[in-house]
């Protein structure tokens, strides 16, 4: 940055020994010490936390092209879902079968037999019921 060599700076110090005197220049020279000790720490500290600082916007930028990619993900998933049409706000019916044969493991018992199921026939599906429409549990009759 600056070129100065061995004997421009012995030429500084005799200007500063003639200027200030030999009494004044050790203090002169602790101070100025001091002054430059501070600076740099002051100075590596401004280059520490600007590199702390890129690195948690490199973080971020990271994780906002990790959470892009997650979404993007989603929205290509719920383009080839299957969807059900949603029709006003009721429920859709569901009618629950019983398997028509419920067995148990094999390591259970070697003489295993098929079980049937309490109830074999198919559940009835009852009618849709708008949601927030209140029902009687007792009855089971609408309000």
């Amino acid at each position: 940055m600056f070129e100065i060599g061995f004997s421009e700076i012995i030429l500084v110090a005799i200007v500063a020994l003639v200027v200030f005197g030999p009494d004044k220049l050790p203090g002169l020279a602790r101070d100025i010490g001091l002054w430059t000790g501070r600076i740099r720490r002051m100075i590596n500290s401004v280059q520490h936390d600007v590199q702390r600082e890129l690195s948690r916007a490199d973080e971020l930028k990271r994780l906002v092209e990790e959470q892009q990619n997650i979404l993007d993900r989603h929205i290509i998933l719920d383009d080839t879902s299957p969807t059900v049409p949603v029709t006003g706000k009721t429920a859709a019916p569901v009618a629950v079968e019983a398997p028509a044969q419920a067995t148990l493991p094999a390591q259970a018992s070697i003489n295993a037999q098929p079980v049937t199921p309490l109830n074999p026939e198919p559940m009835p599906v009852q009618a849709a019921l708008p949601i927030g429409t209140p029902v009687d549990v007792k009855t089971k009759q609408t309000n």
